[in-house]
């Protein structure tokens, strides 16, 4: 893989044998922390009553992001 090359080797089991393919499109959507905005809003949330489970859903983040910005509320 040359410099400049877009994309990543991902390890995979194939009936041929084992490989590795180069992967241009990623599986999962990037991993963003949440903005001081975003953060703001999910402890107004929380502190209303709205679930972690929920808030979570609104936000596309994970709960355990949810409860560790909101857990000294």
């Amino acid at each position: 893989m040359g410099a400049g090359t877009a994309g990543r080797l991902r390890w995979r089991s194939h009936a041929a044998g084992k490989r590795f393919d180069l992967v241009t499109e990623p599986s999962r959507p990037p991993r963003t922390p949440p903005t001081p905005e975003e953060v703001d809003a999910i402890r107004t949330a929380r502190a209303s009553g709205e679930s972690v489970r929920l808030i979570a859903e609104r936000f596309n983040k994970h709960r355990g992001t949810i409860w560790r910005h909101t857990k000294d509320i």
